[in-house]
């Protein structure tokens, strides 16, 4: 879903960033909330919208370290 929404452009700036995408993602997973919303709660409603949100905004926020925005 969250790649679902980006242009091919932004999806490509991921794919560039990936070591920072990777890097942030080891972040989200030292979370316990995080870690715990895909490891346990993959079928509670708030923890799915909760690391969807999350993932969202890892994205966001490597774009736009690298001169990239969101839809």
């Amino acid at each position: 879903m969250n790649l679902a929404v980006l242009s091919d452009d932004e999806r490509a700036a991921l794919v560039a960033s990936r070591e920072q995408v990777v890097e942030g993602f080891q972040q989200l997973m030292a979370d316990r909330n995080f870690e715990r919303a895909v490891s346990v709660g993959t079928g509670d409603r708030a923890e799915v919208v909760d690391r969807f949100a999350k993932v969202r905004g890892l994205f966001r926020t490597v774009l736009e370290n690298n001169g990239g925005g969101t839809q």
